[in-house]
Formats: structure tokens, C-alpha cells, sequence
């Protein structure tokens, strides 16, 4: 039987749901969008996100000839589920430190806003998508950060060097890759098959600032590693079990990676994070 693997690059801000049996991870996107209101429970504001699917065209079937042209593919997610037509064949191996930053060590109460899933129009989801079964690669970014631990006492900081991006592996065993793109309200609106190059499809599923969101060099190089403040998007999927948000953070800012020292070299922003123990 033929098998490839398939690479997944998860870039940006996704929140990453581990389910509790640890069989199945899913892909959560925050509604960052321009016109969406910019205004945070601290009272800071955000900055606009675009949240996509991008892949060579190299990987589209049917395929032509061997001067068909040669480039970036992309999908731009609306309230949209993403499913990659796999089934499950055992548990997601995820690092013990996992590369995101992981809630339960600087905000263990929080937990996914009641009634986000299933996904709805009605909620501040952009993007939801099931991973079954494969592999996290535990990468590290090059700039080390700090969480505080405001939610809980005694105070702790949470320290790693958090990069902006994820990849998950998996085998696949079957010679191609269906994937289908359907709306909140199950219309389907995209779907296309990837065929394998040399064994392998690569796909990046990215929620990034919208200013150079495909990373085009005539129009800047990516931004120095600074205090993530789009972090604080993420927080629009979860709760507080004992109430709101701004109740709770006593006037402080929302707990976000910040640099534990001032200058740096990295160029990681927009970072994800890790939910554990989800059902879905």
C-alpha cells in the first residue's frame, strides 16, 4: 500500500486542544479579523489577523505538464472547518515540554468558552480542524520568554523559549490527501486533492498579523521578537470558572510571553498556546 507523510506547519495564533484520552489534538482559531472588535477584557486593544491554508501548488491534482506553473496556494478561513479525511490509528505523541505555551502551568482554571464547539457563526471562532492521532515536534523558538501567573497564587513565572510555530506529523497510508473545507453551517465550499511529492506533503495552517501575512520580503523582513500582545487574542476562546476576565485580572494586563531580556535576535510573534484534557 502506498503511504506519505504528511507535515503540517501550525503558525500564529491557534489554540491547540489536546483531547483528554490524548487520541486526537484539534486546530482553534481566534476571529481576528479586521472589523472584529479590537477591544481586549484589559482594556488594551488588538491588531488585525488573517488566518489561512497555504501549500505549494506542486501537490494539486490532477497534475499537468511538467512547465505548469509553480506556486503559493491559498485559502483564507471564514468561520470555517478544515478536515483532512483521516481516521484515527492511535494516540498524538506530544513532547513533554510542549513548544506552545501550555495554560495548565500558568493558568490551570481556564477553560474553553461554554458552547464554543461545535463550532458556531455565532462565536469568536475563525478556524476549527481535527488532527487524529501523529506526531507534535518538539521545536524551540530563539527567544526565551516569561508567563506570569496572575489567575492563581502563590504568583510563578513560566519560562521557554516559545517559537511562533508547531509541526505536526503524521504516516498516511493512502496515496493521496483529500481535504474539505466547509462553512459553521456544513456548506461544503472547498474541497481538493494533494498528491504527494518525494513521499511527503507539506501544508501550513497559519493565524498571523495581516500587515505581510505571507511573509513577502519586498515588503519587510518579519518583526524583532517582542512582548506578544496578539497573545491576547487567545484568551477569547476561554473562560474563567469563577467569572469574567476583567473581574479576575484585577486591573492587570492579561498574563502574555514577554521577553525576559530586552534585546534579542529571534523574530518570533503571534504565538499559539496549548488546552489540555478537552473534550471534542
Amino acid at each position: 500500500m502506498a503511504s506519505f507523510e504528511l507535515q503540517i506547519t501550525i503558525t500564529g495564533l491557534n489554540l491547540i486542544l489536546l483531547h483528554f484520552d490524548k487520541t486526537r489534538a484539534a486546530i482553534l482559531q481566534p476571529d481576528c479579523r479586521d472589523g472584529v472588535d479590537p477591544a481586549h477584557e484589559d482594556g488594551s486593544n488588538g491588531v488585525p489577523h488573517v488566518g489561512f491554508l497555504s501549500f505549494d501548488s506542486i501537490y494539486l491534482e490532477p497534475r499537468s505538464s511538467e512547465d505548469v506553473l509553480r506556486g503559493e496556494v491559498v485559502y483564507r478561513f471564514d468561520q470555517d472547518t478544515l478536515d483532512l479525511g483521516l481516521d484515527n490509528s492511535g494516540p498524538v505523541t506530544v513532547p513533554e515540554e510542549f513548544p506552545f505555551p501550555d495554560f495548565s502551568k500558568f493558568a490551570p482554571k481556564l477553560e474553553l468558552l461554554q458552547d464554543l464547539l461545535p463550532p458556531r457563526k455565532d462565536t469568536p471562532l475563525l478556524l476549527y480542524s481535527i488532527l487524529e492521532s501523529g506526531n507534535f515536534i518538539d521545536n524551540k523558538g530563539d527567544t526565551t520568554r516569561a508567563i506570569p501567573q496572575i489567575f492563581d497564587s502563590p504568583p510563578q513565572i513560566y519560562e521557554h523559549p516559545f517559537p511562533n510555530a508547531v509541526t505536526w506529523t503524521r504516516t498516511v497510508d493512502r496515496d493521496s490527501l483529500v481535504i474539505s473545507i466547509r462553512g459553521f453551517s456544513k456548506d461544503l465550499k472547498s474541497r481538493f486533492t494533494l498528491k504527494p511529492v518525494e513521499g511527503i506533503i507539506r501544508v501550513t495552517i497559519a493565524n498571523v498579523c495581516s500587515n505581510n501575512p505571507l511573509a513577502w520580503a519586498e515588503y519587510g523582513d518579519a518583526e524583532k521578537a517582542k512582548d506578544d500582545q496578539d497573545f491576547k487574542w487567545l484568551y477569547r476562546l476561554l473562560q474563567h470558572p469563577d467569572g469574567s476576565f476583567k473581574q479576575q485580572l484585577y486591573g492587570s494586563p492579561f498574563p502574555i510571553p514577554r521577553l525576559v531580556h530586552d534585546s534579542s535576535s529571534g523574530v518570533e510573534n503571534c504565538i499559539g498556546a496549548l488546552l489540555r484534557g478537552q473534550t471534542f
